[in-house]
């Protein structure tokens, strides 16, 4: 079989270029998949952008010597250089059919230069100009030092700004109601309404109609009717935080005339829950990497592993410590209360 493509310029047209020496063609730089037969119809016709090609021209071209089905062959590379280039028969935009004639490349075409940007070409008989070397002063080492210094200065002042400047005020973008029972999400008036979710639930504490337990529900994040989460506890249920793996929650149970109260893990699914140790106290909190509880104690904040071991008494208050809350970004804790004084750290 003759060579059927036998120019080595690149040939560009629209976003798409072929690359005639390597046999490939590309779109914004990305290859596309037209190898073979289609790929030579379409060299071929970019040879002569707006003249007709002949069936038999490009049968002479690609099949001199061989028996082929030639409309058979031809319809199907057509039809997938038209596939490859998002053309089409009825509006052609690329390859135009001229029925019982041939085929026309109709678009725009440029050609540039040949694939390897190293290579020059010059007219035949002239040769190129040798390279020129142009010797360049050696870079003074006092100036790398400045320029180093300097751009030290700027990353410094960067990361300070970015450290120290106000977060801005969050804006609500919008909003869904969740649920329609028109209930309290927390059963005591001095309790805030704790919500916390696994991504497709959310979680939170209700009373019950009577007033005199309260339960554990969960409800769509999407929103939608509550259900409740199955649990054995007796005692009102209080929620506190869900662990970062989404899979545990926090939980303390309310004991009549106690202000500090037991402290459980439950499977967010529902399960058997476990005590946290012996730990008693209110509003707790999981860390972010799950290995500490922090939790509330009349005017006292404390921290223990997970499991209750190894409690430590962080600090101490004017008044009341309420619902500590771990900010990530410092690896510090956040309480709400009445002027908070950091006092007994141990």
């Amino acid at each position: 079989m003759e060579e059927a493509v036998h120019s080595l310029r690149l040939i560009q047209f629209g976003t798409f270029e072929v690359d005639p020496s390597a046999g490939e063609l590309r779109k914004a730089g990305v290859k596309l998949k037209l190898t073979g037969q289609p790929f030579q119809v379409l060299a071929i016709l970019l040879e002569r952008p707006g003249e007709v090609v002949s069936r038999e021209e490009l049968q002479k071209r690609l099949w001199p010597d061989t028996f082929v089905d030639v409309d058979h062959n031809l319809n199907t590379s057509i039809n997938k250089i038209r596939e490859v280039l998002g053309d089409s028969a009825e509006s052609p935009r690329f390859v135009e059919t001229l029925p019982r004639r041939g085929y026309r490349f109709i678009a725009p075409v440029h050609r540039g230069a040949g694939s390897d940007p190293k290579r020059q070409e010059a007219p035949q008989g002239v040769p190129l100009p040798p390279k020129t070397r142009v010797a360049r002063e050696p870079f003074p080492q006092w100036r790398w030092a400045f320029g180093l210094g300097g751009a030290a200065i700027m990353a410094i002042a960067l990361v300070t700004y970015l450290l120290a400047r106000p977060l801005p005020a969050p804006k609500v973008s919008g909003y869904t109601r969740i649920t329609n029972d028109g209930r309290a999400k927390s059963f005591r008036i001095d309790a805030l309404p704790v919500i916390v979710t696994d991504g497709l639930r959310l979680y939170f504490a209700e009373p019950a109609n009577s007033g005199k337990r309260s339960t554990l529900n969960q409800a769509s994040s999407s929103g939608g009717e509550t259900s409740p989460v199955p649990t054995s506890f007796e005692q009102n249920i209080e929620l506190g935080d869900i662990s970062s793996n989404r899979s545990e929650l926090l939980l303390q149970t309310f004991v009549a005339g106690e202000s500090d109260m037991p402290l459980w893990i439950l499977p967010a699914l529902g399960g058997v829950p476990r005590r946290v140790g012996d730990v008693v106290g209110r509003d707790a909190t999981w860390s972010p990497d799950g290995r500490k509880i922090a939790y509330a104690k009349g005017h006292e904040l404390f921290v223990s592993n997970a499991d209750g071991t190894q409690t430590q008494k962080l600090a101490a208050a004017s008044g009341q410590v309420r619902w500590p809350r771990w900010v990530p970004r410092w690896q510090r804790l956040a309480v709400h209360g009445g002027r908070p004084r950091c006092l007994d750290r141990n």
